[in-house]
């Protein structure tokens, strides 16, 4: 496919290519790289460089630190018997109250509660050995 251009817009056109080869192989000779020239995603496509350098107002310890409780209380909940871990799921995970939980297994509020209080104060102690 042709295109007429003038010879003005033809001059700049490959101005431009040439200046970004001898960019290229300056940066090559030097080792300088470019985040978005490295930057693809699974499938091959360029993304933004900036798309990939770290968020700086994330804390990264404080993310650490939760990824290591998180982990830790997994193992405690492993722990569980069988109708304490169900007790903690529907209460914790699928967000059911202890009211919703006593009448769906058909046992006083209060006991749920009770129940619920103990499964706690079980894996404070578990998580502090």
């Amino acid at each position: 496919m042709l295109i007429e251009v003038t010879r003005k817009e033809y001059e700049e056109f490959y101005r431009e290519v040439e200046r970004h080869k001898y960019v290229l192989s300056e940066s090559r000779r030097f080792a300088h790289f470019s985040i978005n020239e490295m930057a693809k995603d699974e499938d091959e496509n360029e993304i933004r460089g900036m798309d990939i350098l770290p968020d700086e107002n994330v804390d990264i310890c404080f993310e650490v630190v939760r990824e290591i409780e998180v982990e830790q209380l997994k193992k405690a909940l492993l722990k569980l018997k069988p109708e304490e871990y169900k007790l903690i799921k529907a209460l914790f995970y699928e967000e059911k109250s202890v009211r919703e939980y006593a009448e769906i297994i058909g046992k006083p509020f209060t006991t749920i509660q009770s129940k619920k209080n103990a499964i706690i104060k079980k894996l404070r102690k578990i998580l502090k050995n």
